[in-house]
């Protein structure tokens, strides 16, 4: 009965935002365990993720250790694959070993999620995760979905950068073709 209350008022919600705008971004931070879900906190993720209501779904999958965070993630991506977009949500708040917290970024995005959102990153002391992330492959700043032909645009001048750098390289190794290697990425 609960859940069938708050799925109404998403509903509800949805349509009254698109009467304004069809192409606001509908997201939802859900619970990580799909099955208890439904009969403790009255989500109906499963549901949620069929109707169409929401365009993004965030699981809150905090866990201390990279398998507990994976049974969740698994079955998100079982639930949401081609209907919704994911974002698998970590915690950098727990106490995770530097080590875990490299291993579930590495491990989520290997599973194959849509994004990934990193969550309490301000509650980090100097000299942990925020500098493991500031200098490693997340060192860059997220770009809203929304936004994709902005970000394939910002990413295509990052690689012709990084080619232009490669270049280079390859000119002083003297590489001939890494000339017609460049020309077919443009």
């Amino acid at each position: 009965y609960r859940c069938d209350i708050i799925t109404s008022f998403i509903k509800e919600v949805v349509d009254a935002v698109h009467k304004i705008d069809k192409e606001l971004w509908i997201s939802t931070a859900t619970y990580p365990d799909v099955v208890l879900s439904k009969n403790t906190i009255f989500q109906d993720i499963v549901g949620l993720a069929e109707s169409g209501y929401i365009d993004e779904m965030f699981s809150m999958s905090y866990g201390i250790e990279t398998d507990s965070v994976m049974i969740s993630v698994n079955d998100y991506l079982g639930i949401t694959d081609s209907k919704t977009f994911y974002s698998a949500g970590i915690a950098a708040f727990l106490g995770t070993a530097q080590l875990t917290f490299a291993d579930q970024l590495a491990t989520v995005t290997k599973a194959g999620v849509d994004g990934l959102s990193v969550f309490s990153l301000g509650s980090i002391r100097p000299n942990t995760y925020q500098y493991q992330m500031t200098n490693g492959s997340y060192r860059e700043h997220a770009v809203q979905v929304y936004k994709i032909s902005i970000t394939a645009s910002a990413q295509m001048d990052y690689i012709l950068e990084k080619l232009d750098n490669i270049s280079s390289i390859c000119n002083e190794l003297d590489l001939e073709d890494f000339d017609f290697i460049k020309n077919q990425c443009m």
